[in-house]
């Protein structure tokens, strides 16, 4: 199992990868409800508007002192972008690990500008799923983060191949 994880991610040590399968046991044979089966191409989607409270409040906790996200005016910082992803998939998929995350930060947003997440399934291995994630101006096609993440899947979750 340990080949498996690193061949997808190819950034999960090994300890981290240890302590993950013993925190959630894998099953090879699923036999759950059809709503909790998830193939290749499968596409999840959310849209948020980060107004100035929001903002001030992420960058209050995550101690980010840097005035470019200031103000009404201010530029949303890129990883409350990318926050929204593991939100995704932790919703569509409860009981999940969130392992890994790859990000590229393509544009600055201001402030109230509507964006749009997406995960989409990229592979599958029994109990990892690897997903495309990319965040864009709601409505346009332009790229604000993109990048891939990888999650463990427990027991609660069919994998189709």
């Amino acid at each position: 199992m340990h080949g498996c994880a690193l061949a997808l991610c190819g950034r999960v040590s090994r300890s981290s990868f240890r302590t993950a399968v013993h925190q959630h046991p894998l099953r090879t044979a699923a036999t759950l409800a059809s709503d909790n089966r998830v193939t290749v191409g499968a596409t999840f989607q959310r849209q948020e508007t980060f107004d100035e409270d929001r903002v001030s409040r992420f960058v209050a906790v995550t101690g980010d002192s840097n005035p470019i996200h200031a103000g009404a005016g201010g530029i949303v910082p890129g990883s409350l972008c990318a926050a929204m992803f593991p939100a995704i998939i932790g919703s569509q998929f409860p009981g999940v690990m969130y392992l890994s995350q790859s990000l590229k930060f393509r544009k600055a947003i201001q402030v109230g500008t509507p964006v749009q997440a997406t995960v989409t399934v990229k592979r599958m291995r029994v109990g990892y799923v690897v997903f495309n994630t990319v965040c864009h101006i709601a409505g346009s096609p332009t790229i604000v983060v993109d990048g891939e993440a990888l999650a463990l899947f427990g027991a609660e979750v069919n994998l189709e191949a």
